[in-house]
């Protein structure tokens, strides 16, 4: 009895099948596969794919040795990326090792893998030429191994990238400079003229100067995507979303720190709101809640910069004749739709607060200003977000469009927020001193404080009502 399954690794095989001159039998069946690869391969396509020969459902086989070589043109092609949709084999005796040049001898190794059922990442050659060799041992085969390789081409003299020197970058620079000299003037304005003042003071001094500062870093948000892709680039560009969320999330805390006292407290102890001096509890709330959130965008940038880097990649877009490099992870869609989705969350959270406090009309009183920024910055997140998708090849079309949303939502915080208290300390310069300014503040406040009095006094109390229903 012959054994199940043989093995023989040298490409050929024959049979030769003797019977006697006596008896015969049911005969036998005799079933082959070509599992094995062809030895010592040279090709010049650009792009395919290379295995063991085994197939999709037949193990491999042993004994095996095979060389091959891509060598692609190098006036063309200026490196390979390769992949590996499937690679289970012996673990330690059966190999796959891939060289970074045309010799075993002289060329560095790039990879080198072994394992049952492994899932690596795109690797690339430096130069259009890949050595790929594959042995087993005697015993044990699995699945194998699928390769993909594409040749990467040389970029064109019309090589697209969206750099300071091109329009938008120019445009952009500009515009965000200009901007940032403005919020540091704003800064400087307050520290000097600013922070004795009611309208800054009842509005939360610390939280106004740590708006500020946020607002000037993200006036450098859009460099880090300007200029071609390299490595510490792309690493680095996932962080820039942590600018939005210390940014926004201050803006959708204050709205609910004026829904819980307008809302939660009792009306006599309101007064005009905005002079309640916030109870340490909030502040502290207020502080923790952005630390929370700010961890867990940390935590989250540290996993996908640290598990699945993003780098520069090669694309080329067949519908615009261009070529260019974008910064790309392997899973890139997935973290990028986490990242969009995290921020969604703040953003339906700070317009759920704009919605609560829009109808809120007290003196000096930022809630129905806070409420149209939120609305405003979520509704340019949406267009944008959209039309980026649209955009996506088209490099500095989606350059411009980004650096337009930055810098249209730091205007729209610094118009609703920080302008108007600016106007009016300017103003009380001419018309009023800031002891009038003081005075019409107080004098509002224990006008809201006597109407809530007499109102309360007014509305009838049980025993006054049981007294008029026994009168009757």
């Amino acid at each position: 009895m012959p054994p199940p399954v043989i093995y023989h690794g040298n490409g050929t095989i024959s049979l030769h099948f003797v019977s006697g001159p006596a008896s015969t039998g049911q005969g036998f069946t005799f079933v082959y596969n070509a599992g094995g690869c062809v030895a010592n391969v040279q090709t010049t396509v650009a792009s395919g794919e290379i295995n063991d020969g085994s197939g999709d459902t037949d193990y491999y086989a042993n004994n095996v040795d095979c060389v091959w070589l891509v060598l692609l043109d190098s006036a063309l092609y200026e490196f390979i990326e390769f992949s590996f949709p499937l690679f289970d084999v012996e673990y330690r005796f059966d190999t796959l090792t891939v060289y970074d040049g045309v010799e075993e001898t002289v060329s560095p190794i790039i990879v080198q893998y072994s394992g049952y059922n492994q899932t690596f990442s795109p690797s690339f050659t430096t130069g259009p030429v890949m050595l790929v060799r594959w042995t087993t041992d005697a015993d044990t085969s699995a699945r194998g191994f699928n390769l993909v390789y594409r040749g990467i081409l040389i970029p064109p003299d019309g090589f697209v990238v969206a750099d300071y020197d091109t329009a938008p970058g120019i445009v952009f620079t500009v515009l965000l400079m200009f901007t940032a000299v403005v919020i540091m003037f704003l800064i400087i304005f307050f520290a000097i003229f600013g922070w004795k003042e009611k309208i800054v003071q009842h509005t939360g001094l610390v939280w106004n100067f740590f708006l500020l500062f946020m607002l000037f870093f993200c006036c450098f948000g859009l460099y880090p995507f300007l200029g071609e892709p390299t490595d510490g680039l792309c690493a680095w560009r996932p962080w820039v979303a942590l600018l939005f969320i210390v940014t926004f999330m201050p803006l959708v805390l204050k709205l609910y720190v004026i829904w819980y006292f307008h809302i939660r407290l009792p009306k006599e102890e309101k007064g005009g709101l905005m002079s309640v001096r916030y109870h340490w509890k909030f502040m502290t709330f207020f502080f923790a809640v952005i630390v929370f959130l700010v961890v867990i965008e940390l935590t989250f940038l540290a996993l996908w910069t640290g598990i699945d880097a993003p780098t520069p990649r090669y694309h080329d877009t067949n519908n615009h004749g261009e070529v260019y490099l974008r910064c790309e992870s392997d899973n890139h869609v997935v973290w990028v739709t986490i990242q969009y989705a995290y921020i969604g969350i703040m953003l339906a959270a700070g317009l759920l607060a704009a919605i609560r406090t829009y109808v809120i009309r007290l003196l000096w009183n930022e809630a129905k200003l806070l409420s149209l920024c939120v609305a405003v910055t979520l509704l340019v997140s949406i267009i944008a977000i959209a039309v980026l998708y649209v955009v996506w090849d088209i490099p500095l079309a989606w350059i411009s469009i980004m650096g337009f949303c930055l810098w249209f939502q730091i205007c729209v915080v610094l118009g609703f927020v920080f302008m108007p208290k600016a106007y009016r300390i300017v103003k009380g310069w001419f018309r009023k001193s800031s002891e009038a300014i003081d005075a019409d503040w107080d004098g509002q406040e224990k006008k809201e404080k006597s109407e809530s009095i007499a109102a309360s006094e007014q509305t009838p109390t049980t025993s006054q009502r049981q007294d008029d229903l026994d009168n009757l």
